[in-house]
């Protein structure tokens, strides 16, 4: 078994911005949205990190004062702050697409929450009281195949094609929503929310138009792009323009996640 912990901890020295000292590729495999590592592989990190929400649950390897660490994030609903301290190792983490969930772990008892390792090396940790070599950011996806074949790591892809947006299915929208939220632990909404926001910053941080912004991300008008931004962000588009050099925005990215209402 892992252990369950709030998202508040250590850990969460994660998903640092490309420019601030992370490496990130996309993956081939059909339940990986991405891996990233972070930390001196990857350049220097700033005093703090500011973790914004996220529909995607993920894997994190990380090591701290030398010690590694392995645990399962949830999907965080809000923005966390944390401080970035001397002793923060390097981070390897492995973003799942929606849709993609631990059998034996029900992603709505992750959100906003993490769950630790109960026992980790060098080399392993355990997971579901079974041990599993450390992934690392080339081989990560043979990891997750590893998961795969041994019946832990399952996905519906109803809900992928849902929430790109593609209505043609035969299941009632109540089931949908049974099944997106036992699969991802929020509702269709809520993702929906929060990736308009995360799209809405990438496009704020080039220097789009607000007015632009919000009619591309399918906001009423810009006081619905404001109060958004602050709810799932915790910044304003003002600070965000500005940026801030001790403190970076944990990893954004587009995903093929339909966010118009």
């Amino acid at each position: 078994m892992l252990q369950q912990a709030s998202c508040g901890v250590s850990f969460l020295v994660v998903s640092l911005e490309p420019a601030g000292g992370v490496e990130q590729r996309l993956s081939d495999s059909p339940y990986v949205e991405r891996v990233y590592r972070a930390g001196s592989v990857a350049g220097t990190v700033a005093a703090r990190m500011r973790s914004v929400a996220n529909s995607n649950w993920e894997l994190v390897v990380w090591r701290d004062r030398g010690e590694p660490h392995v645990s399962v994030r949830g999907p965080e609903t809000g923005p966390t702050v944390l401080e970035l301290g001397p002793h923060a190792g390097e981070t390897l983490g492995i973003i799942f697409r929606h849709g993609t969930f631990l059998a034996p772990m029900p992603v709505p008892t992750l959100v906003d929450t993490a769950v630790s390792s109960p026992h980790t090396t060098a080399h392993s940790f355990v997971l579901q009281g079974e041990e599993w070599e450390i992934p690392a950011y080339d081989n990560a996806d043979v990891f997750v195949d590893r998961l795969v074949r041994a019946g832990l790591l399952v996905r519906d892809p109803l809900v992928t094609d849902v929430l790109r947006g593609d209505g043609t299915t035969l299941v009632t929208p109540r089931s949908v929503q049974r099944r997106v939220v036992a699969a991802t632990g929020l509702t269709q909404g809520a993702i929906r929310q929060i990736e308009r926001a995360r799209q809405a910053v990438l496009l704020v941080q080039q220097g789009m138009p607000l007015i632009e912004v919000a009619q591309s991300t399918g906001y009423h008008d810009q006081p619905h792009l404001a109060r958004s931004l602050t709810r799932f962000i915790g910044r304003t588009a003002s600070q965000l323009r500005r940026g801030d050099s001790d403190e970076m925005l944990s990893l954004l990215y587009k995903t093929d996640v339909e966010v118009r209402p």
